[in-house]
């Protein structure tokens, strides 16, 4: 019976140029954010937590899978062990249909994740609101009742907006005076005279809700 002909070098080189791409994608990657939470578990508490070990332990799995295809890969190109045409060009397709599958997913989610990010932003805003209105009262508690004369007398003010916020004010912890009307400088506004705190800002949130209302 004769024998299979060996694949034709440009076949090898694009098969081998899909098992990078992979190899790099999936194994080495997820290696790669093991590490990374091994490395957080042992910053946060200063040993070896189970966490920290159970990562470390993925990490070198998905450590010894990468070494292993790049080793075959590397046998395969050299010529130290052979491949049949059909298995290499069933693999390329293969690894083409995870990638279309891979990329028709994300982009599925993609939305979903943006919102995600958006509104947990969102939130992390309104309690920083919430926490400077306090740190207001705590000031009027121990001054007999009246409110700090302007925000700025409270320390270094929390930070506005990002990113995610969808919204086209910059970054800025700075306050501005009112009289309690809002007036869109897309900063943290005071009100003197009431103690009143709110954001000086008459774009919506994701809710659809100005922010001045809250």
């Amino acid at each position: 019976m004769d024998e299979a002909p060996p694949p034709k070098r440009w076949l090898v080189w694009l098969w081998a140029a899909f098992r990078a791409l992979w190899i790099t994608a999936f194994p080495l990657l997820c290696a790669v954010g093991m590490l990374i939470g091994a490395w957080s578990e042992l910053k946060r508490g200063g040993r070896f937590t189970v966490a920290a070990v159970n990562s470390l332990v993925v990490a070198f799995l998905f450590l010894a899978l990468a070494w292993t295809a790049a080793r075959h890969t590397w046998q395969v190109m050299t010529g130290a062990k052979p491949a049949l045409v059909a298995a290499l060009k069933g693999e390329i397709m293969t690894t083409i249909a995870v990638f279309v599958a891979c990329a028709l997913l994300f982009a599925m989610v993609a939305p979903y994740f943006s919102g995600l990010f958006r509104r947990s932003h969102e939130g992390a805003l309104k309690a920083r609101l919430a926490d400077l209105r306090a740190v207001v009262e705590r000031y009027r508690t121990s001054h007999g009742g009246n409110p700090p004369p302007t925000l700025d007398d409270l320390g270094e003010l929390p930070p506005l907006w990002g990113r995610y916020t969808e919204i086209p004010h910059p970054e800025t912890p700075a306050a501005v005076l009112t009289g309690g009307a809002a007036s869109d400088t897309g900063k943290w506004a005071y009100a003197a005279p009431t103690g009143t705190v709110f954001i000086d800002c008459t774009h919506t949130d994701s809710r659809g809700s100005s922010w001045t209302s809250y």
